[in-house]
């Protein structure tokens, strides 16, 4: 089971994202997560 939270915003073509989590129930204790990147729109 994970639990997961995150963010996107975006400045006109550019969309940023990031997101932080941690697993609940693991075999050896959990794990913590965190990501994030952008992603460029074009021809919108």
């Amino acid at each position: 089971m994970l639990v997961n939270a995150g963010i996107i915003d975006g400045v006109r073509n550019v969309v940023v994202y990031a997101n932080i989590g941690h697993s609940v129930f693991s075999d050896d204790g959990g794990h913590f997560y965190a990501g994030g990147g952008f992603k460029v729109v074009i021809g919108r």
